[in-house]
């Protein structure tokens, strides 16, 4: 994988880092005796751990609260342009 990597780095291969872990994959089921042993690697390790997709889905829930936010913002603000608009 290591090769793989430093091959893609070096613009010798152009694979996606699922290409890369498919083509190193053993084939049939994975035993985790294979991954002690440094044959398998872990998903996590290529694709980084559940802290980081927690860390992203915090973030993007507070996009979502910031959208919402906005959102009640536009529509106050929509409601004080009618009512300056029927007082001019």
């Amino acid at each position: 994988m290591k090769r793989l990597l430093e091959q893609r780095k070096a613009r010798e291969v152009s694979l996606t880092n699922e290409e890369i872990y498919a083509k190193i994959k053993p084939k049939g089921r994975c035993k985790s005796r294979d991954r002690r042993m440094g044959v398998s690697p872990l998903i996590t390790s290529l694709f980084g751990g559940f802290s980081e997709s927690n860390k992203l889905r915090k973030e993007v829930d507070k996009a979502k609260n910031e959208a919402a936010e906005a959102k009640k913002e536009a529509i106050s603000a929509n409601e004080q342009n009618k009512i300056l608009t029927k007082k001019l």
